[in-house]
């Protein structure tokens, strides 16, 4: 098969495709810029046309996302619970023997009919099925003894919840599954609609067609690399770690280990922290933040960092 002249190549579907987050991104910024120059004919009538597809794919995106949102709630809850399981058995176990049951010693009859494999079945090591079906053999055994009732009735519910939290687990996969495709149509749409504008500014501004750089997500269209910055502060230390003119959309992972770090925008190298809008990342943790969080990234475009804690600490900041 001939392979397409780059020029022929939609660079929005390109990278939309690829990434859906970096789709809306670029879906933002045109949005936004075109709703700024509304009063302009040109740009108005491009707003009217764009809208609609802007507008379908921000919607579908944020559905998916809170799905995704459940899916990856909904595992982490699951995982907690398996993760317990082996120190939450040793609990039920530990009252299996109690001394105030006879006949239920560790190795009797008993205990073997409730725990055949002893405590091994709730283990990390074996599968989940495993885990989860020793868990349904477990409740049922204790039914067999009246004596057990007591220990049944506290351990029922537990068997429940975990049970509710695997079953949420596959139901929200599925979901998100099914939404994805619908993401992956609005996104087609849009990014086909932003060529078309790109084209029709072509059209418009064709002696001088780099106008339109203002109009588009260029720095996502160049497709640039992940940038990382990394550095050591003193406490109470400030450091100016990049300049930078983000736009409101503009992601950054920002991490802290061994103190506690702020991060800031500001107006010239150093400002601040005084003034400026603090995000604080604990020791230890990393947090992703839109730019659209700090004060004024229009104008304030140094990200400076100040090591907010008693202890010598670490920063990295990424860029995304």
């Amino acid at each position: 098969m001939t392979k397409t002249y780059i020029y022929f190549s939609n660079p929005f579907m390109v990278i939309g495709m690829k990434s859906f987050k970096k789709a809306v991104k670029l879906s933002k910024k045109t949005y936004n810029e075109l709703l700024a120059r509304q009063a302009d004919p040109f740009y108005g009538a491009q707003l009217i046309i764009y809208k609609p597809y802007h507008m379908a794919l921000i919607q579908t995106y944020d559905n998916w996302k809170a799905q995704g949102g459940m899916q990856k709630g909904a595992t982490l809850t699951f995982k907690q619970h398996l993760k317990l399981m082996p120190k939450k058995m040793d609990g039920f176990i530990g009252m299996v023997v109690s001394t105030s049951i006879p006949d239920f010693e560790k190795g009797s009859p008993n205990y073997v009919s409730l725990l055949p494999h002893g405590r091994n079945d709730f283990q990390s090591s074996n599968t989940t099925e495993t885990r989860m079906d020793a868990l349904a053999a477990f409740s049922t055994a204790l039914g067999l003894f009246p004596a057990m009732a007591p220990i049944k009735a506290a351990f029922d519910p537990y068997l429940l919840i975990l049970q509710t939290a695997e079953s949420n687990q596959s139901s929200n996969m599925g979901t998100t599954g099914s939404d994805s495709d619908d993401v992956k149509a609005k996104t087609k749409a849009a990014m086909e609609a932003l060529y078309a504008v790109m084209g029709s500014g072509i059209a418009k501004f064709k002696e001088d067609a780099t106008v339109l750089e203002n109009i588009f997500a260029m720095q996502i269209l160049r497709n640039h690399r992940q940038v990382k910055f990394t550095g050591q502060l003193n406490p109470g230390e400030t450091h100016n770690i990049m300049e930078h003119s983000f736009d409101d959309f503009d992601e950054l992972v920002l991490s802290a280990k061994d103190a506690k770090m702020n991060y800031y925008l500001a107006l010239n190298p150093f400002d601040g922290p005084a003034g400026y809008t603090l995000i604080t990342v604990d020791a230890n943790t990393s947090i992703t933040v839109e730019a659209s969080q700090f004060t004024k990234t229009a104008t304030n475009r140094f990200l400076c960092a100040v090591n907010a804690d008693t202890a010598l600490g670490r920063f990295t900041v990424k860029l995304i």
